[in-house]
């Protein structure tokens, strides 16, 4: 009869950030979605405040890649950035599993990540 499927929580932040890309400057407001498997014991706030301080509040209104020094030495773009959420996140959240990352820049353009590619 397989195993039970495991619920799914999603966290959203906001952030707003620019970037170089050659000599342009880019600047998006974008939609950080953070989803983990929900049990009993998952602590919604706990998992919210530390990506809050751990993630959003260092590149809110930041250059990423002058102001932000976990981003520093990296190439700007939406899969480096879901590579070291993923990584920085994963970490913070521990004993909570993480499934998957999704970083919107427009209404037309989701990037994705499952949280095992990285």
């Amino acid at each position: 009869m397989g195993g039970m499927k495991k619920a799914l929580l999603t966290k959203l932040f906001y952030f707003s950030s620019s970037f170089a890309r050659g000599r342009e400057i880019h600047g998006h407001n974008f939609i950080l979605s953070v989803t983990v498997e929900f049990t009993s014991k998952t602590n919604e706030s706990r998992i919210e405040e530390k990506i809050q301080r751990s993630v959003i509040q260092p590149i809110h209104s930041r250059d990423l890649g002058l102001d932000v020094d976990f981003l520093k030495n990296t190439p700007i773009t939406e899969l480096n950035l879901l590579k070291v959420f993923t990584r920085i996140i994963k970490n913070e959240i521990k004993p909570e599993k993480l499934v998957r990352l999704d970083l919107e820049r427009d209404k037309n353009t989701r990037f994705s990540l499952p949280a095992v590619n990285s």
